[in-house]
């Protein structure tokens, strides 16, 4: 055998039978042992130890004993003879201090969040004065330039209820007057029906009524007078003399809101779903019939709601797939990352999975991650199949379900060899290898991870959303005291400038962690004044405190009641006179 200079040799001797005669008792006088290194050959002297670690036996001694010698003191003597009484405790003491240091660098991240998410909101509210805001504010929705615009329909001259579905507005009375509001101004509807009545609730978006939400919380004008809520009020009887009850009108209205207002949202997500969405070439379509094809093909995410079959061509600059109901996805060739072949050894589907360096829009959703796959055999088995207990079709399917495989297989196998050969090797697909695949958990659950030459990847298993290890990027404490989030937000909204002077969210901090606390201010001292509640809330306060103390007279007038009730009451003796009498 040649060695070469940088060959690395693993040399290992295994002993065993070896006598211990310091052994106070029979299975101590025998023990094995086993010592190896890991050596490198020189090109001019000798091999180079490569591990060059402590040698004594409590730094690499590994200790084997069986369960019932666990449960035995004079083992735990011997264990600590070998390695000395002092190695348990230096043990525990270095797994303390490892512990410790990761906790200390949590905390050093967080306080480096934290201190970042002060900066950015900082930095949000300065460019919210220029002209950043006009550009994050909510564009203005007018139903109508002009009061001679609206339509000259019975019911807007009858003071009713009318829905205009082309303009996405609704006219509605207010004080004897026509007043058109846009569908994005409506923030919820509600009719409810009590006694003879029928009640409409309108709740409109304003300043303040959506914190923490996106829509309705910036606003083109913030300081115009903002209508919050309207409530109408119909009567359920009939009156003499006409065909319907006026409170048909509330009830069609509601319901034409409704559809109004879903229309007007699917088409907003679907505009916010295309924001930043680059712009692909278009596909071109090659004529040839004899482009690489793929028939019965499932495609991940779905385009509607239940899962449609459909056939995967490749074209001249990418692939399109096309579904039976005649839905089409486009992919182009320079548009993937990563093209990814899973074969069907071990499992239930093939799969052609492709990595997007920018995301493409179907089914009214951006995605980054598009799958291609078909079942192979039977996921499901029915039990009530066969007709007689000698039945050998088990035997059959299961030969089929092999051919199957392999059927489906080559075919994948062909795609891939003309797609490679249509893009010059441009494309390239990867396949998984499953020898050096070991079992995690990525995201909720345990599946088996394979590496590819590039990545490393699980596509059996589809995953809708995934956060990744949110603390290392999201800012989180923890305390005892409950805050009122209420009083909180209304506080920074009114002044935000003023609550990042006075610190931001370090306020959040438990004690001792928080740079703007003094040692001698407690957290509840702190809170106070941070946040100083207005006036509204201090009368709310006191109301809520006037009814809780005449709940308390009450029950305290209730309780002496029955005092004085049992006082004046007999006692168990004189009842039973009465009753032998």
């Amino acid at each position: 055998f040649l060695l070469d200079p940088g060959m690395v040799f693993s040399i290992n001797v295994g002993l065993s039978e070896l006598q211990n005669k310091e052994g106070k008792r029979p299975e101590e006088r025998t023990y094995a042992l086993f010592i190896g290194d890991t050596v490198m050959v020189d090109e001019d002297g000798p091999a180079v130890v490569l591990t060059s670690v402590k040698k004594k036996v409590k730094n690499v001694g590994i200790f084997l004993k069986n369960e019932d010698e666990d449960e035995e003191e004079p083992d735990k003597d011997a264990a600590e003879d070998l390695l000395g009484r002092s190695s348990r405790a230096a043990l525990l003491t270095e797994r303390t201090r490892n512990e410790l240091t990761a906790e200390e660098k949590r905390r050093a991240h967080q306080k480096e969040l934290a201190t970042q998410l002060n900066e950015d909101a900082r930095r949000r509210l300065t460019e919210q004065r220029g002209e950043q805001q006009t550009q994050k504010a909510r564009k203005s929705n007018v139903s109508y330039k002009s009061a001679a615009l609206l339509p000259k329909e019975p019911h807007v001259r009858e003071m009713k209820i009318y829905i205009d579905k082309k303009y996405e507005s609704v006219i509605m009375p207010v004080f004897g007057i026509a007043t058109p509001f846009h569908i994005a101004t409506i923030k919820n509807i509600s009719m409810s029906v009590e006694g003879d009545y029928t009640y409409l609730r309108i709740n409109f978006f304003c300043p303040g009524s959506a914190l923490g939400r996106n829509e309705g919380n910036i606003f083109p004008n913030p300081e115009a007078t903002f209508v919050k809520e309207i409530t109408y009020r119909a009567s359920n009887l009939k009156p003499p003399g006409e065909s319907t009850v006026p409170a048909s009108n509330l009830q069609n209205a509601f319901r034409i809101i409704k559809e109004v207002q879903k229309r007007y949202k699917t088409r907003e997500a679907e505009e916010k779903e295309k924001e930043g969405i680059v712009k692909q070439d278009s596909l071109v379509i090659n004529l040839n019939r004899s482009n690489p094809k793929l028939k019965d093909l499932y495609i991940r995410p779905n385009i509607a709601q239940k899962r449609m079959q459909g056939a995967l061509e490749a074209h001249v600059n990418g692939f399109r797939f096309t579904s039976v109901r005649g839905d089409k996805v486009d992919i182009l060739y320079n548009n993937i990352k990563h093209a990814v072949f899973q074969p069907c050894d071990g499992e239930m589907i093939i799969v052609l999975h492709f990595h997007l360096k920018n995301a493409i829009m179907f089914g009214k959703k951006r995605h980054t991650d598009v799958q291609f796959y078909t079942e192979v055999g039977e996921i499901t088995t029915d039990l009530g199949k066969h007709q007689h207990m000698h039945d050998r079709d088990d035997l059959y399917a299961e030969q089929m379900e092999r051919e199957m495989r392999h059927k489906l297989k080559t075919a994948f196998k062909n795609f891939i060899e003309k797609v490679e050969a249509l893009t010059k090797e441009e494309l390239e697909f990867e396949v998984p290898f499953r020898e050096l695949g070991f079992n995690g958990a990525p995201y909720r659950s345990t599946c088996l991870l394979q590496p590819t030459s590039s990545a490393l990847v699980n596509c059996t298993e589809w995953v809708s959303d995934h956060w990744g290890q949110s603390d290392q990027w999201v800012r989180y404490t923890e305390g005892v005291q409950s805050l009122n989030w209420t009083k909180i937000m209304k506080t920074i909204v009114d002044d935000p400038e003023g609550f990042f002077e006075q610190g931001g969210w370090s306020f959040l901090e438990p004690e001792g962690e928080g740079s703007e606390a003094e040692p001698g201010e407690s957290e509840s001292e702190l809170e106070d004044e941070t946040f100083n509640p207005s006036e509204e809330d201090e009368e709310e306060e006191e109301d809520s405190d006037e009814d809780y103390s005449s709940e308390a007279e009450e029950s305290e007038y209730s309780k002496d009641s029955l005092g004085s009730e049992e006082e004046s009451g007999k006692d168990w003796d004189e009842l039973e006179e009465e009753a032998r009498k």
